[in-house]
């Protein structure tokens, strides 16, 4: 008779989470740290000490309580002799806990600090904000030296309104920064500002009452190009593309672009016809996305105007006023060359924004010449350009 063996299979069930880490191997806590030192700055201190002589230090914990009220904990390895605390709004007085942790996460006594930081980065920021009345809205400008990260927050009120609204954010880093609000009506309007950091430490807000001018988007379906010097001949691949892709509302694809060779005559630019006679608020312009603040983007620009059909003639200059000198802004401030940052970008493809002076005399027609490009060459590229203002 045959026998049939069955083999045993046990299984081992737990019913607890794996413990990731070092297990405990005794229970005898670290010395404490000493002789704490204190350098306050804005909106924060760092805690300079010496580490306890225990082989297994692990790293050191400061327990302390921010402006707002939360309870927060800040880690320094044990490689360290000091520790950083941010975070902190207003100037006040405070007590941090310093706690010595070993491989066993036992803890020393504590050693109380006091600490007193400077006031947040946001109250200097929003001694240096202005708020402008602007075209079809709003202008707000700051300074941001240390590039802190941020928000600058808007509200409003008109005078029909018992109560205030968020009006815009701007989240940045931006050191100079230049933001406006557009689409408002023509009416007066109080507004606050205020500056916000990303410990949740707000500024108080300031008051000031504006009014928006008048202005309004020119309609790109009246554009119309003129005809094209052959002294700044389209690039072979991607020359197809005649002016009117500068209002076809698309930035995007990266062929969708009008692009006047390198190597070439210097300051290329074109001419266009407005469609209606007007005096311009501001305008702004899209570069190749692939290329923002490089290659053939415009860097040195300047725009002229005339009223004058027979000045639109090819290469003449004749009758034609300038009306705008602009160097581009580049919201990171960082040389030609450097590759775009995160505002960069942001910045480029909402579109680069510029003013004219309200002095400036209605136009019909437009030239766009481009004197320096952040490649340094003779070549041009743009994917969209608009223009705003009050018709005449």
């Amino acid at each position: 008779m045959k026998k049939i063996f069955y083999p045993l299979i046990f299984l081992v069930v737990s019913c607890s989470e794996d413990y990731i880490g070092q297990y405990p191997v005794d229970k005898i806590p670290p010395g404490k740290v000493t002789n704490p030192v204190v350098t306050n700055f804005a909106g924060g201190s760092e805690i300079s000490y010496d580490l306890p002589l225990d082989d297994d230090l692990l790293y050191v914990k400061a327990k302390y309580v921010l402006s707002n009220g939360s309870q927060t904990e800040e880690r320094a390895s044990f490689l360290l002799n000091s520790i950083k605390l941010k975070g902190f709004g207003k100037s006040q007085k405070s007590t941090v806990e310093l706690i010595a942790v070993d491989r066993s996460e036992n803890e020393s006594q504590p050693v109380k600090v006091e600490i007193e930081p400077e006031d947040s980065p946001i109250y200097s920021i929003l001694s240096t904000l202005s708020v402008l009345s602007s075209w079809g809205g709003l202008k707000v400008e700051w300074e941001n030296p240390d590039a802190e990260n941020i928000v600058v927050g808007l509200i409003s009120k008109t005078d029909k309104e018992d109560s205030f609204s968020g009006l815009d954010n701007f989240y940045t880093a931006e050191k100079n920064a230049s933001k406006a609000v557009r689409g408002m009506d023509t009416v007066q309007v109080t507004v606050g500002v205020f500056v916000r950091d990303r410990y949740d430490n707000y500024s108080d807000t300031a008051y000031s009452i504006q009014t928006p001018l008048f202005e309004q988007q020119l309609e790109g379906s009246k554009f119309k190009g003129l005809p094209q010097s052959p002294n700044y001949p389209l690039h072979a691949s991607f020359g197809s593309k005649d002016l009117k892709v500068l209002w076809d509302s698309k930035i995007l694809p990266d062929d969708n672009v009008y692009y006047i060779a390198p190597g070439g005559n210097p300051n290329p630019y074109f001419t266009m016809d407005l469609g209606v006679t007007a005096r311009l608020s501001r305008f702004k312009f899209w570069s190749r996305q692939a290329w923002v603040f490089q290659l053939h983007s415009p860097k040195r620009f300047e725009i002229w105007g005339t009223n004058d059909p027979a000045a639109t003639a090819v290469d003449n200059w004749e009758g034609w006023y300038k009306m705008m000198d602009q160097e581009a802004y580049r919201p990171s401030g960082l040389a030609a060359g450097a590759a775009p940052t995160a505002d960069d970008l942001t910045y480029a493809a909402a579109g680069e924004e510029y003013e004219f002076d309200i002095t400036n005399s209605p136009v019909r027609y437009i030239r766009f010449r481009c004197t320096e490009t952040w490649g340094g060459s003779t070549g041009l590229n743009l994917t969209e350009i608009a223009f705003w203002g009050a018709e005449q």
